[in-house]
């Protein structure tokens, strides 16, 4: 038997230390793909979120919100900062809205909000009594999140909840009057 057919051809195995340099060459290759996954997932979309940003104007983000599925409940309005638009309800966590809002503030800084409305329990549910849909929707938003909110005060003095996305992005969540609460998606520069 000839010992020459039975040897791996050394263009394939060579004892100068390259298998480990193919091995490493290949877990990196595995680490790049793994970090692509994590970086496109979180771009994804949270529950409720449509994809804006602050410089649109509030006829493309309202198209984007058309195109996500929400119905127009009417026609475009302004007041004098903004221009805004409202969408029937839907359901978010599994819980019914009691509808959304497209918001495009022109003036003084570019930003657009996309909010959500639910009503609580009852009419004695605000910030300092939170009921269990509150604390359902800040609870979903916790675990996609992953962290606890950040609590703050409005300039009104309102309490809000918000977390993070990016430098341009942040979800909150605050109670708008006794009874009823928002979760909002804000993007602005």
């Amino acid at each position: 038997m000839d010992t020459k057919e039975k040897a791996i051809d050394s263009k394939w195995y060579k004892q100068d230390g390259s298998e480990i340099k193919r091995v490493i060459k290949i877990l990196l290759i595995i680490l790049a793909i793994a970090a692509g996954i994590i970086w496109y997932s979180t771009l994804m979309t949270l529950p409720g979120e449509v994809k804006l940003n602050s410089s649109m104007s509030i006829e493309t983000a309202d198209e984007l919100v058309q195109k996500a599925g929400y119905i127009p409940k009417d026609e475009i309005k302004s007041t004098e900062d903004c221009r805004y638009r409202f969408y029937e309800s839907s359901e978010l966590f599994g819980i019914k809205t009691l509808g959304s809002e497209v918001c495009a503030v022109e003036t003084p800084a570019e930003a657009v909000y996309f909010t959500h409305y639910f009503a609580d329990e009852n009419e004695q549910n605000n910030a300092e009594n939170p009921g269990s849909i509150f604390f359902t929707v800040k609870g979903e938003m916790t675990r996609r999140f992953g962290k606890k909110p950040t609590e703050a005060k409005t300039p009104k003095g309102r309490t809000v909840w918000y977390w993070i996305v990016n430098k341009k992005e942040q979800a909150a969540v605050m109670y708008v009057e006794d009874g009823m609460f928002e979760l909002r998606y804000t993007y602005e520069e």
